[in-house]
């Protein structure tokens, strides 16, 4: 699989507009595959085509041809479901398209800006309610959707990546849901910042990003710049060893944490200096059992801890969740934070990075071997090389953060 997929919130420019048909161009260009369309209009995209879109009605007045989502394929594509409930109202698509390699499942979304139906639309809102309502609502979708076969999530994700500006409640909400998910338009670009946004699940792997102004020599196009990714497949869906779990485990229960594949680019690792980071060598069996007495022997109140020991009892991920009283999101996380420790694996993106730099912080807090600290030492240098924002401090409780209904507001 070989696939360019791009997306732009388009402000609501028609073909009327001073700006349609300059968009229109872009959109237009030679060699993409699939577009998401957010806040525009059909009359924009390409007329060789096919389209899914969320409909009209996301509790605003109705205006026929806007389209608060639209998915553009040069493929067959096939409407999966629409968003209906909560904030999901008119701002998700989920549509299947056979491409040449076989089936791409395109999820296109418009998340609700801070202070959407806040003043406007409804007008019964807070800051921030309908974007963490549409988050939820996510959550329990993507699971159930199942992870059978190339996925993107594409469009407005009305947060900049990493934080800038929105809560940390809300960047760590967003971080949750899409725990499973690598975001690849992360970090500075050329023409950003950026808060629309390219995920696809571990069947696809990013080969090139790019993106474009907001703006061209004749002014202003949109008031979001655009992106673009082109994919490529990273090997066939891996089949559970045992029983399929429910609510989409990434890690089956029959299968030990520390079997992950994803491994770091042979690229070494710089620091700020621009020197390469010495490490301390691979993760040895010796090294692991010592991580894993030390997981064993945490305390409750440090999540990846209490997560393994749930987890070697052979518990489901909805389990874990249930029985520790924090969200699926959130223990996908810890689950894949500890199959990234214990095989040893770092990510490459910046938002992963920042993720699995807490299971070693965790470690901080135990007495430990030199060869563990070095270690230890070693893989969090390694992940704020990638994510300037990693730090080096034993990390503390952190339980109250996930807690199922509730949030920190700031």
């Amino acid at each position: 699989m070989d696939i360019t997929v791009a997306t732009w919130n388009t402000e609501w420019r028609t073909p009327a507009s001073g700006a349609g048909p300059r968009i229109a161009a872009t959109l237009a260009a030679p060699g993409f595959d699939f577009i998401v369309v957010t806040e525009g209009v059909r009359e924009l995209l390409p007329e060789q085509g096919y389209t899914v879109d969320a409909g009209a009605d996301w509790g605003y007045p109705l205006k026929p041809s806007r389209r608060k989502v639209i998915v553009w394929s040069r493929y067959p594509l096939t409407e999966d479901f629409v968003g209906v409930e909560g904030a999901t109202l008119g701002r998700l698509a989920v549509a299947t398209a056979i491409g040449e390699d076989g089936p791409i499942r395109i999820i296109g979304v418009c998340i609700p800006w801070r202070d959407a139906h806040v003043h406007t639309g409804r007008g019964n809102a807070h800051s921030w309610s309908e974007h963490l309502d549409y988050l939820d609502h996510l959550e329990r979708i993507l699971p159930a959707l199942g992870n059978d076969i190339p996925t993107v999530i594409a469009g407005d994700f009305n947060q900049r990546i990493p934080r800038k500006g929105q809560p940390q409640t809300v960047a760590d909400r967003l971080r949750e849901v899409l725990a499973d998910w690598t975001i690849h338009t992360c970090g500075e670009l050329p023409n950003g910042p950026h808060i629309d946004h390219i995920a696809t699940n571990q069947h696809i792997g990013l080969q090139a990003v790019s993106d474009w102004s907001a703006s061209d020599h004749l002014g202003r196009l949109s008031d979001h710049a655009g992106v673009a990714c082109r994919l490529v497949s990273v090997g066939c869906p891996r089949q559970p060893t045992g029983p399929v779990p429910l609510l989409g485990n990434p890690l089956p229960q029959s299968e030990p944490l520390g079997n992950s594949q994803q491994k770091l680019s042979g690229t070494p690792a710089l620091d700020h200096d621009g020197h390469e980071i010495e490490t301390a060598g691979a993760l040895i069996p010796e090294l692991r059992a010592e991580i894993e007495s030390i997981l064993r022997a945490s305390g409750d109140g440090l999540s990846h801890g209490a997560t393994f020991r749930l987890h070697e009892q052979g518990l489901r991920v909805d389990e874990i969740a249930d029985r520790r009283g924090v969200s699926l999101g959130a223990t996908r996380n810890f689950l894949r934070s500890l199959d990234a420790l214990l095989s040893g694996t770092l990510p490459t993106s910046t938002s992963a990075a920042l993720t699995n730099s807490y299971v070693y912080r965790e470690l901080l807090n135990h007495a430990r071997s030199d060869e563990l600290d070095r270690y230890v030492d070693a893989q969090l240098r390694r992940l704020k090389s990638i994510n300037p924002e990693v730090s080096f401090a034993p990390l503390r409780t952190r339980t109250h953060q996930y807690r199922v209904g509730e949030r920190k507001h700031q």
